[in-house]
Parts: structure tokens; C-alpha cells; sequence
């Protein structure tokens, strides 16, 4: 699909959502109760001028509210608050964002308080990641490059359920940033969809049910010490952080393709090509076959 293409079907998104938004907010705010999270329902139509290639849709604005109310609730926000923060956000802003969750996921989480965030960068970063797995499946060593994006990861750590299902694909760098690999419930209310970027809280180990470590440590010649690849069994206390609807939360590559969409400093709606041709290219399936090859190299 042509740039123009894109944009044309971005806009065309863009304009639904706010009429929905615009249409129904009121009806909305008044239905949950959320005296937080209302007035960013309600001005759905100025939420465009702060859309970008992190959030390009306004769903995906709500979401990162949503996420953000959710896991770091403020003061006077009761509990009954919180799960209607969680209901509208399963039930409204994930279908407006075009993702259908028919059943309760199994996986199940705990929300961590701990701050965190996202950047551009974050796609492009990872990957790298998948670049630097292949490497080492096809050659047997580490590379001594860092990356097309100029990042290293000389740690990518994938979770597990006791079951051994990868959860998150995990890079450490300066943040502990993961791609959620399947559907989950953080504090049995809020679902997170696979594909969500979120933080994984590295302060203690509580919801890590191994003790050992399974580790594998490529051989590597010019490549940070430290080098590694791990694999953790987790259980419903381990803590995560969502932080936003990535790219590879959608099947669709069109949807995909509005990550690539930035602003100009005039806000216009500018497609890059390259950033666009990244997110397009991969689905959240390379991230799992990624996350599959560093548990058996870690067997």
C-alpha cells in the first residue's frame, strides 16, 4: 500500500473515532463514573494534536491513560473507580482501537506502580533484538555489531508461565522494556493485549517461581561483557507496567503501517517510509519464534 493509501485510510481513523468519541462521550462519562479518566474521554476531538508514531490512533491515547490511572492510581480514586477504568477500557477502548478479545485471558499478572515509558525508539530497538537472536542461531556467537539502529542488548530475558508459554520478550538496556507475547489480566480487571509494550519491574523477585537461572552466554568477541540470554518462569504476583499499544498488537499491516505516521512541527500527518517499512515488515509472531529459540538455547 502506497503512503498516500495510508494516510488516507489514517485519516479516515482518525475522523471515526472522534465522531464516535464525540457522539457518545457524554453518554460514556456519566455510564463509568470517572472523574480521572472523563475529561480525556470527553475531549476526544483535541486529542488528535497529540497523536504520533507512539500512539497514532485516539484509542490509543485512552489506552495510555487507562494504563497509566490503572497501575498508578491517584489520590481519591477508590476501587470502584479503578475497575471502571479497567471496564471502559476493555470494553470501549479496546474495540474502538480494533482489537477483540472474545474470552478472559488466562494468563493472569499484577499491575506495578513503578514509572516507566516508551519512545520512538522502541520499535526500531527491538528489532534489533530479533536481529541479534537470529545472529546467534545461525552463527553460534554473539554479533559485533550493535544493530541498523545503533542500540545493543546484551541481555533479552523472555518470561514464562509455570505451564512454559512465553509471556513477555523482554531487551534490558537502561529500562526493562517488554512486548507482551499473549493476551493477559493484570489484578483480575485489565486486559492487556498481546503486543502492548510494557515495563517489567526488575526491584524484587517476587512472582519468579525458579530459582535457577537459565542462562545462555553466546560466545562473543568485540561485544559488551555481560552478554546473555535468560529465561524466567513467573506466576500471577509478577509485577509488569503497561505502557502503550504497540504496532504488533495488530494482524491487519495497514494498522500497523500508522506506526510510521509522525507530525511535522506544523502537526501534519507526515508517512515515513522507513520507520513504516519497519513496524510492517514484522508481526508479533517473530517476536514469539524469537522468544521460542532463546528458551531452547537456554534448556
Amino acid at each position: 500500500m502506497s503512503g498516500r493509501a495510508v494516510l488516507g485510510e489514517y485519516h479516515a481513523a482518525v475522523s471515526a473515532e472522534q465522531a464516535y468519541l464525540g457522539s457518545t462521550a457524554p453518554e460514556l462519562v456519566a455510564a463509568s463514573t470517572l472523574p480521572h479518566f472523563g475529561g480525556v474521554v470527553a475531549s476526544g476531538a483535541g486529542l488528535a494534536r497529540n497523536l504520533d508514531e507512539t500512539k497514532p490512533l485516539l484509542s490509543h491515547r485512552l489506552a495510555m491513560s487507562a494504563y497509566s490511572t490503572f497501575s498508578r492510581p491517584p489520590l481519591g480514586l477508590n476501587p470502584n473507580d479503578r475497575d471502571g477504568i479497567a471496564a471502559f477500557h476493555n470494553d470501549v477502548v479496546l474495540p474502538l482501537a480494533g482489537i477483540r478479545i472474545e474470552t478472559t485471558p488466562t494468563a493472569q499478572l499484577a499491575a506495578s506502580r513503578e514509572p516507566s515509558e516508551t519512545c520512538p525508539k522502541t520499535e526500531p530497538t527491538f528489532i534489533d533484538a530479533l536481529r541479534q537472536v537470529d545472529h546467534v542461531q545461525q552463527n553460534g556467537r554473539a554479533p559485533r555489531w550493535v544493530g541498523p539502529n545503533h542500540i545493543a542488548h546484551t541481555k533479552l530475558n523472555v518470561y514464562a508461565d509455570e505451564q512454559g508459554s512465553p509471556l513477555i520478550l523482554q531487551k534490558r538496556r537502561d529500562i526493562r522494556l517488554g512486548v507482551t507475547l499473549a493476551h493477559m489480566l493484570l489484578d483480575d480487571a485489565l486486559i492487556v493485549p498481546a503486543g502492548t509494550f510494557v515495563a517489567v519491574d526488575g526491584r524484587t523477585n517476587v512472582g519468579i517461581v525458579d530459582e535457577a537461572t537459565h542462562m545462555y552466554q553466546p560466545p562473543s568477541e568485540r561485544t559488551p561483557q555481560g552478554w546473555s540470554f535468560q529465561t524466567l518462569t513467573i506466576n500471577r504476583d509478577f509485577e509488569i507496567r503497561p505502557l502503550r499499544i504497540g504496532p504488533w498488537a495488530y494482524n491487519d499491516p495497514t494498522r500497523r503501517a500508522f506506526y510510521g505516521i509522525t507530525r511535522t512541527p506544523s502537526d501534519r500527518a507526515h508517512y515515513d517510509r522507513r520507520r513504516a517499512k519497519q513496524v510492517v515488515n514484522h508481526t508479533l509472531d517473530d517476536f514469539r519464534a524469537a522468544a521460542d529459540r532463546i528458551m531452547e538455547l537456554c534448556a
